[in-house]
């Protein structure tokens, strides 16, 4: 209750949320596997396609993602392409090169990390 002014105002309790039933340990690491591994039940897509060529090409697109996108890649794109790659490894080459010898490693060290 809140008084205010004189009034006396009931206030309701917060709502109660549900506790879920406890589950085993391995039922919990392996829904925590699967949720990392398989954020997004891959194999949805496959298995609503009819059999044959079209569930072929729906594993092919889920195994080799550039399916996707390749058809529609222009030039204009690989271009933008080449431009950031240049442009990402022409700044972290050299940092890779002078982390490495702050830390009196060999600069290849430095190099490796980037893979």
């Amino acid at each position: 209750m809140v008084m205010r002014s004189h009034q006396v105002v009931a206030v309701a309790p917060p709502p109660r949320v549900p506790v879920p039933p406890p589950r085993s340990f391995l039922r919990t690491v392996g829904a925590g596997l699967r949720e990392t591994l398989f954020p997004d039940e891959p194999w949805r897509a496959v298995a609503r396609e009819t059999a044959g060529r079209a569930r072929a090409l729906a594993a092919l697109r889920y195994a080799l993602p550039c399916l996707e996108w390749l058809p529609s890649y222009s030039l204009a794109d690989l271009r933008a392409d080449v431009v950031s790659g240049l442009t990402v490894a022409s700044l972290a080459v050299p940092q890779g090169i002078s982390y490495a010898r702050l830390a009196g490693l060999d600069p290849v060290i430095g190099l490796c990390k980037y893979y």
